[in-house]
């Protein structure tokens, strides 16, 4: 067989594989909402291709990021039985930047075991998007660490990509709490600060802003001059 129809071969069988698992996801949805799930339900049988983990991984992610309901126990119990951490750790090793960034979200939602993420802390952070999904990961098995986590990363994180970080954080926890930060001082933890302080209502976000107004750092001066802006406007009306 020539490289044509070894590749036309390989496009039949991923689309193959793609439709096999969105016409299993009404069936996939039905079994990650069981609180007391059949043990010898047949989706617990199958026995996936590399294709059909790919498709099955997309799936359940989506499922899970857009419906809710999804229980997280019934999640991994697929994701184990299906190899589709072992799956992605593979993919994500061999990929180059922007296929990464989009496993390592899939990867997410498939509600990750802590030594799965453990196993990527290997991985370059040269790339801003590859680092920031790496931070992501590890907030969630981690997120009591979220201060040290936030100090270690070496990017400059956003007011917007902090509204990420606290999407993960809910992820584990309804509640944010206020994060012990003796000795964590960096530009990430107050952009975390001051965020929290505004969206969650975790301290005060104009203390936070007043803080911050004066930063040497021209992104968190802009976002607590938004902050304080906006809190003058709104006692205007």
């Amino acid at each position: 067989m020539n490289s044509r129809n070894t590749l036309h071969s390989t496009h039949r069988s991923i689309r193959r594989a793609e439709q096999w698992a969105n016409h299993l996801a009404p069936t996939i949805y039905n079994y990650l909402i069981l609180s007391n799930p059949n043990p010898s339900d047949p989706l617990l049988q199958l026995c996936p291709t590399p294709h059909e983990q790919e498709a099955l991984s997309s799936v359940v992610a989506l499922l899970n990021r857009n419906i809710l309901g999804c229980q997280p126990g019934r999640i991994r119990e697929l994701s184990q039985r299906w190899q589709l951490e072992e799956f992605l750790l593979g993919r994500i090793v061999r990929s180059g930047a922007t296929t990464r960034c989009r496993l390592l979200e899939r990867l997410l939602y498939l509600h990750p075991t802590p030594g799965c993420v453990a196993r990527l802390a290997r991985l370059s952070r040269s790339d801003a998007e590859v680092a920031f999904g790496l931070l992501l990961l590890e907030l969630y098995t981690m997120p009591s660490q979220v201060c040290q986590l936030l100090k270690l990363h070496p990017h400059l994180l956003s007011f917007a990509q902090m509204e990420r970080v606290v999407e993960v954080l809910h992820l584990r926890s309804p509640l944010i709490v206020p994060p012990h930060i003796d000795g964590l001082t960096s530009d990430n933890v107050d952009m975390y600060l001051l965020y929290i302080a505004w969206a969650e209502g975790v301290g005060s976000a104009i203390e936070q802003a007043q803080r911050l107004a004066l930063s040497h750092n021209r992104t968190l001066r802009t976002a607590a001059f938004n902050i304080l802006l906006g809190e003058a406007l709104a006692a205007t009306l």
